[in-house]
């Protein structure tokens, strides 16, 4: 602990920096660094933490990258793991992992630029995290920090769709991954020995016609091809299988996150035979400690798992357990084959279930190497119910490691301490009434002072309104404020009130930025207005739980169906109140929040007219082009194309407002899965020039040369390859995995195909595995299916042409080869030279240019057969094929004489020539 925290215990770092108190500054390991100034020649005499301000310019993007984190962040960033770190909102949680992950990166170029001659290893770490945008807004903020310190290798992070779907396959170049835990396990999928979870494409990917995630596509009920696999998360759960179920006193979200927590994610399932705990073991091992919602009710529940369990085979589903369990027991049996992994950082980690969470723990080199941070106060997610003491159990009783200690950060850089205090109430209620569901920490405190959060009625909302359209901007709320809304009536209601105010219609872009609270988690705003959240929760016995609250803890409680709903609910709360650094407003006539306020105190007041004219003179200074395009941004990032959208219509981005279109129309496209809408998002992101988004769109529209002539522009020469494959352009497809991807094999068995085939128009893989085997054309059909369905693994095999029944193969392709034209010779003579094989392609060759009416073509044929005899050695064979070429023949036959020392002949090609 440093002399400011034993000083100032209980306010810490705020009273610290108030006093200038001395502080010894921590060094990064090994390297005697500086953590505040980044040198190796002396620390300053006193160390100030810099204010969030200064953070926030650091996390957002500015100029100055040299994050200001405390004594204590510091320590946490340089000790080594494992380490679980809990911290309150804004308590800068995500920066200390980014700030290891820097400093590692940052001490490994340092070392390579030495020049000892000792090579160093690239550290291979990976941040990861649930939600997409926070994965993404991590990656950028390594990116600018890596452009900015101008650190030779230091290397931007690589955006996650740009990386191959197996670790094994991820160059090292591409280290540190910032990911999301979905994107993991379906490389860890192709990591693992044993069968893969997914089918896979030939370069490795998956399967996108046999697979279809919540991401990628429309969920089916029915006409499911037996080997096609469908993702199952809540919504699709709640929309399609719990309605099919018999009747239960059970909410959806409370059963899901039993079977998901308990039932399937539990650290016993691993040891288990079928996947999940049996009846007995559910009933025996969890108890009532740990699933304390369902109270007497696990019977039900269990009669329950098994309904979903059926529907869930007979939709050809799976859900993120299923796929975890299926990992851990291949790891067992088959190990790993992927590089292991140096330092791993899992933000969010309340999001993962104890499987998930036991898996990534045995991927990583050592238990040193990882780190856990997060928040059980903020889970949004209806996908588990998570605490970290039981993250700390599966360290003991599954690694049999020393468990980690629980690590707390309880300053909120975000929001000042008025805000702070209101939402400590929150979490106090949390510990009262649902203590199964948090870690018990001290209270958070605000880095600075402020006033406290208001609420307002009806009435102080037209005056709000009213304030804030005395301005001649275009939208109400400035860039950096927001109302927080969760229905759409409230967002109409909010929008008529407006219009009443001004006196003529508005649109909901011109009133500002309206998010629910799962929207808004990650982003921070100034001014927040938390509109009608208990009016329109799905919870409505507010003033009961309060009164129970105000009673204080009681063990005899019996927990109801709603008591889920209930915890979920206040911890939605705490969010939406811990996005506000400045201001944050209230406005709820219900009942509901009217016992909810009463219970928070003395930490909220009513409005005042100083909090109105803040407002406003905030929205008006928030109006600049450069401010929404900022916002804009930051909603890019956040992948919420919609807000983005609005925020560069005002700020006049053409650009950014055409890549929003782009985004929305893919959007659309994965929602409907319907082909028009990809073709159509594909053509926006290629007039864009944004050509990895566009080949991916012209994939799923099934215009499979387009999208491999795409992927060829951006170097994914993998996913060109298995477009052209797909698409049935298989000598295409050949050349690449000859030429690009050092696959013999590969490219032998396209042509293989090809020779089968003869077709002169491509057709499609799946139409030409039909036709070839009803015609009994079995070389061809094993072929295609093998390049179809192969294991990543097996590119590593030997050159195709070494071995018998390859060179029978060859053989039959050559002879199938010679019964046709001399065009389809000179292809397949093409892939022959690709793979190795010169001297079945000279004769192709030679038998093409024999049979060509067309000199030019013929005199081609014979060069390029000249060449092919060269190359095994045929020197008689090669001049007496350049002789048929013409000019340029006679003098490469020249010169090939000339080389070795037939003089006089060299002499007569050249007066031929």
């Amino acid at each position: 602990m440093g002399d400011c925290e034993k000083n100032f215990p209980r306010r810490g770092m705020s009273k610290a920096r108030e006093s200038g108190h001395d502080s010894c500054v921590s060094r990064i390991w090994g390297s005697g660094m500086c953590f505040s100034c980044r040198s190796s020649s002396g620390c300053p005499p006193k160390w100030r933490p810099g204010s969030a301000t200064r953070r926030r310019q650091a996390w957002s993007g500015g100029v100055d990258f040299s994050f200001q984190i405390s004594p204590h962040e510091a320590e946490l960033v340089a000790s080594p793991g494992p380490l679980v770190v809990v911290g309150r909102s804004g308590s800068g949680k995500t920066l200390c992992c980014l700030e290891r992950i820097w400093l590692t990166h940052r001490k490994w170029v340092y070392i390579s630029r030495q020049g000892d001659g000792a090579e160093s290893e690239l550290p291979r770490q990976v941040f990861v995290t649930l939600s997409p945008a926070l994965a993404e807004n991590v990656r950028s903020n390594f990116e600018r920090r890596a452009v900015a310190s101008g650190l030779p290798g230091a290397v931007p992070g690589v955006v996650e769709e740009d990386l191959p779907d197996s670790l094994g396959e991820t160059p090292q170049e591409s280290f540190p991954l910032f990911v999301t835990f979905a994107k993991l396990m379906r490389m860890l999928d192709a990591s693992i020995g044993g069968t893969p979870f997914f089918p896979r494409l030939p370069c490795g990917k998956i399967d996108s016609n046999l697979v279809t995630f919540t991401t990628t596509g429309r969920f089916q009920t029915g006409g499911i091809a037996r080997d096609h696999l469908q993702e199952i998360d809540f919504n699709i759960f709640r929309q399609h299988i719990m309605r099919t179920m018999k009747r239960t006193s059970l909410t959806a979200e409370v059963l899901w996150r039993e079977i998901q927590t308990f039932i399937k994610g539990h650290r016993l399932v691993i040891e288990t035979e079928h996947g999940y705990l049996s009846e007995v073991q559910y009933f025996t091992e969890i108890g009532k400690k740990m699933n304390w919602a369902m109270d007497g009710r696990e019977e039900e529940a269990y009669a329950l798992f098994r309904q979903y369990e059926i529907h869930k085979k007979r939709l050809g589903g799976f859900d993120r357990m299923d796929l975890a369990v299926d990992l851990l027991r291949r790891l067992g049996r088959h190990g790993y084959h992927g590089p292991r992994l140096d330092d791993t950082c899992v933000d969010e980690a309340q999001d993962l279930s104890q499987v998930e969470a036991v898996l990534i723990m045995q991927v990583v080199k050592s238990p040193e190497n990882l780190i856990f941070v997060g928040d059980t106060c903020q889970t949004v997610s209806t996908e588990t119910d998570f605490r970290f003491q039981d993250l700390i159990s599966c360290f003991t009783q599954v690694l049999e490691e020393q468990p980690p200690k629980l690590k707390s950060l309880l300053i909120n850089y975000r929001s000042h301490d008025g805000i702070v205090q209101a939402a400590n109430k929150i979490v106090k209620l949390l510990e009262i009434l649902y203590p199964k569901t948090i870690d018990r920490l001290d209270p958070a405190m605000g880095q600075n002072r402020g006033p406290q959060p208001e609420r307002i009625g009806l009435e102080g909302l037209r005056r709000i309104f009213r304030e804030l359209s005395r301005s001649s901007s275009r939208c109400l709320l400035g860039a950096h404020q927001m109302i927080l809304v969760r229905t759409e009536e409230a967002k109409r209601q909010l929008r008529e009130v407006a219009d009443m105010e001004i006196g003529n219609v508005i649109t909901m872009d011109q009133l500002g930025t309206l998010m629910n609270e799962v929207e808004a988690k990650g982003l921070e705003f100034d001014d927040v207005i938390v509109a009608r959240f208990f009016q329109d929760s799905q919870y409505s016995e507010w003033s009961r739980l309060m009164r129970r609250a105000a009673a204080g803890r009681d063990k005899h409680h019996v927990f109801e169906n709603q008591d889920g709903l209930a915890c979920m609910e206040l911890k939605r709360f705490y969010v939406a109140m811990t996005r506000a650094k400045k201001r944050l407003l209230f406005y709820d006539d219900s009942s509901s929040a009217t016992a909810v306020i009463e219970h928070l105190g003395d930490t909220m007041g009513q409005m005042t007219e100083e909090a109105v004219q803040e407002l406003a003179a905030r929205a008006q200074q928030q109006q600049t082009s450069e401010q929404w395009d900022q916002r804009g941004c930051d909603f890019m990032r956040a992948q919420n194309f919609k807000q983005a959208l609005q925020c560069f219509h005002l700020s006049g981005n053409v650009q950014g407002v055409q890549r929003c279109e782009a985004f929305l129309m893919r959007q659309e496209a994965e929602a409907k899965d319907d082909l028009g809408l990809w073709r159509q998002a594909g053509q926006l992101f290629q007039a864009l020039g944004e050509n990895r988004e566009a080949a991916d769109c012209f994939l799923k529209a099934g215009e499979m040369a387009t999208a491999a002539t795409l992927f060829l522009a951006v170097g994914r020469f993998k996913d060109a390859a298995g477009a052209w494959l797909e698409g049935g352009n298989f000598i295409q497809a050949g050349m690449l995995f000859a030429s690009q991807l050092q696959s013999a094999r590969k490219a032998a068995q396209c042509v293989v195909v090809m020779c089968d085939i003869c077709w002169k128009q491509p057709r499609s893989a799946e139409l030409t595995t039909e036709w070839l085997k009803q015609s009994g054309r079995k070389q061809g059909y094993e072929a295609l299916c093998e390049l179809r369905r192969k294991d990543p693994d097996e590119i590593k095999e030997q050159e195709y042409k070494r071995g018998p029944a390859s060179m029978e193969l060859v053989a039959e392709a050559t002879r199938v080869a010679q019964e046709g034209g001399p065009a389809i010779k000179g292809q397949v003579a093409c892939c022959w030279r690709q793979v190795g094989l010169h001297k079945e392609a000279a004769e192709l060759w030679r038998a093409a240019a024999t049979e060509s009416e067309e000199l030019t073509a013929s005199r081609d044929f014979f060069m390029k057969a000249g060449e092919a005899f060269v190359s095994f050695g045929q020197q008689d064979d090669a001049v007496a094929c350049f002789e048929n070429a013409g000019y340029r023949g006679h003098i490469r036959a020249a010169e090939e004489l000339s080389g070795t020392g037939s003089l006089q002949r060299a002499v007569d090609q050249y007066e031929q020539a």
